[in-house]
């Protein structure tokens, strides 16, 4: 009786593999080759499980994790005058698409919001139409706009750089960008969670495709009332990343 170690097994033993007869032993070194690379180049966001991290690292496997942060952030008032948070955003992008603001003073009291639905289009060009919208209002209604905020980066540097971001939103660029530069308003980029006035804003025209101007807090719609009070408490958001 001739006895046969698993090792010897496996060297002698051929399997058709990618094509071709391989030994076992090739076939579990190039899968297990492959495990280690697919495991050790990304980064994942979220950690495995205990028996899941127990199987790896009996294999010889340890996955890295992104490291969760976590940050305050506030609204920010103006120091002095009046701040314009806008925001826009696109359902499909491209899609329904839709745009919401607010001004206030230092003080985080509602001088005027609005919410307008723009039908088809894209996120850029939301962003873009919210910000037009927002300084038409402020002038239509005599207030003096010293500070806008915004979490699209595109467009707070399209506006430093006076540089069009897409010819798509040229139109409405163009008209933001002169009144911008005309009264020499000051463009900020902001975190999502310090403009939540603005973005529930947003999210109720592209849910109801209203177009509603706001001048009190009572009047904002009612999801919009908290964040709105929140900010003016001064109390932080929580922002993972």
């Amino acid at each position: 009786m001739i006895l046969i170690t698993w090792e010897i097994w496996k060297e002698r033993c051929k399997w058709r593999y990618d094509g071709k007869f391989t030994s076992i032993k090739t076939i579990i070194d190039q899968i297990s080759h492959q495990i280690s690379h697919a495991i050790h180049q990304p980064v994942f966001k979220t950690s495995p499980s205990d028996d899941q991290l127990s199987v790896l690292l009996s294999l010889g496997y340890k996955p890295s994790v992104k490291s969760i942060k976590i940050k305050l952030v506030w609204w920010i008032p103006p120091a002095n005058g009046l701040c314009l948070n806008v925001d826009g955003a696109s359902k499909g992008n491209p899609g329904l698409s839709g745009g919401g603001g607010c001004i206030r003073d230092s003080n985080g009291n509602i001088c005027l919001a609005f919410a307008f639905h723009y039908g088809f289009g894209n996120s850029l060009q939301a962003e873009v139409r919210a910000l037009q919208d927002g300084l038409l209002l402020a002038n239509e209604f005599g207030l003096s706009i010293n500070l806008i905020y915004s979490d699209s980066a595109l467009l707070v540097q399209s506006l430093s750089n006076n540089s069009l971001p897409s010819w798509e939103c040229a139109r409405w660029w163009r008209s933001a960008q002169d009144t911008f530069r005309s009264l020499q308003i000051n463009c900020c980029h902001v975190f999502r969670k310090a403009k939540k006035v603005a973005d529930a804003l947003t999210s109720y025209t592209t849910s109801t495709h209203d177009n509603k101007i706001f001048t009190t807090l009572s009047s904002l719609p009612l999801a919009c009332r908290g964040p709105a009070t929140l900010d003016k408490t001064g109390l932080p958001y929580v922002r993972l990343g």
